[in-house]
């Protein structure tokens, strides 16, 4: 999400490369879901609070700011150590705040809704496209997202909604939510096809991003909840994964907002790298 994915797509992609022997599929269960759309709303709800505060973003004090400036990219928990359990389920939440130098609101607001150069922003987007367009504020997107780790590959198509508002001049924000994910088997390959949604090795089941954008200093600060739901850790082998996954969480998170910046800064090429032809429609790929 912008569906921001990539951190929670590696956590279990990671996990399984360490342990191949636990890549049985798993189907999502309504337990895992309902467990999900409670934090979702708890993270919602939060959300919606502080953008109504003058400080806007969750790290706002003149010391975090200057530390932006500088070019720090900070990548935190955005709930516990970032990892929390729930039924037959795990749901990842991290939070990346970084600062973009000489750009406009509208600048960062125009490259995030660029879907069809996504390809070329992030290295984990195969392939991206404008679904439909509601409106200026509202787009259904569609992303081919992939990450290999090891000897594993892990891809999934995601079909995404995304909603942006201007709260007031140097204020927005967007709200993303997957309306549907399914893994994708043998990707590029003859025999690829999509696995029904909610079932596969569980990579990645749901996902959601609540992002700010806030104009001052010369820029434009960026902050990013990114939040997917996975399948859990393999019986007794979690206290050797969790350690790599919480890792792997933090460092994917803020690398996407790093390639962002980069894009942002020193913007792609005209001609943008050529994405796999892959089919987004209908909705959902039924």
């Amino acid at each position: 999400m912008p569906l921001r994915s990539r951190g929670y797509l590696l956590v279990l992609v990671a996990a399984l490369a360490i342990t191949p022997q636990e890549t049985a599929a798993v189907d999502l269960e309504q337990t895992t879901v309902a467990a999900y759309d409670r934090y979702i709303e708890t993270v919602a709800q939060a959300f919606s609070k502080q953008i109504g505060t003058e400080a806007f973003l969750a790290q706002a004090s003149p010391e975090a700011l200057e530390r932006f400036r500088h070019g720090e990219i900070l990548v935190e928990p955005g709930s516990g150590n970032g990892i929390i359990e729930v039924p037959e389920g795990l749901i990842h939440h991290w939070r990346a705040t970084a600062f973009v130098p000489d750009v406009t609101l509208e600048q960062v607001l125009r490259m995030a809704r660029d879907y069809a150069n996504y390809a070329s922003i992030y290295d984990w987007v195969v392939a991206a496209d404008l679904v439909a367009s509601e409106d200026s504020n509202r787009f259904r997107t569609f992303f081919r997202a992939r990450r290999r780790v090891g000897a594993v590959t892990g891809v999934v198509d995601v079909w995404m909604v995304t909603e942006y508002q201007h709260l007031r001049p140097g204020r927005a924000t967007s709200v993303a939510s997957a309306d549907c994910v399914r893994q994708v088997e043998h990707a590029g390959e003859p025999a690829e096809h999509r696995l029904r949604a909610g079932t596969g090795n569980g990579y990645l089941w749901r996902a959601n991003a609540m992002s700010k954008y806030l104009e001052r200093d010369g820029g434009v600060y960026m902050e990013i909840d990114a939040i997917g739901l996975s399948r859990g850790f393999p019986p007794f082998l979690g206290w050797i994964i969790e350690p790599v996954a919480r890792r792997l969480g933090r460092g994917s998170a803020g690398e996407s907002l790093r390639q962002l910046r980069v894009a942002l800064t020193s913007p792609p090429a005209a001609v943008a790298k050529a994405s796999p032809v892959v089919h987004s429609r209908p909705w959902c790929g039924e």
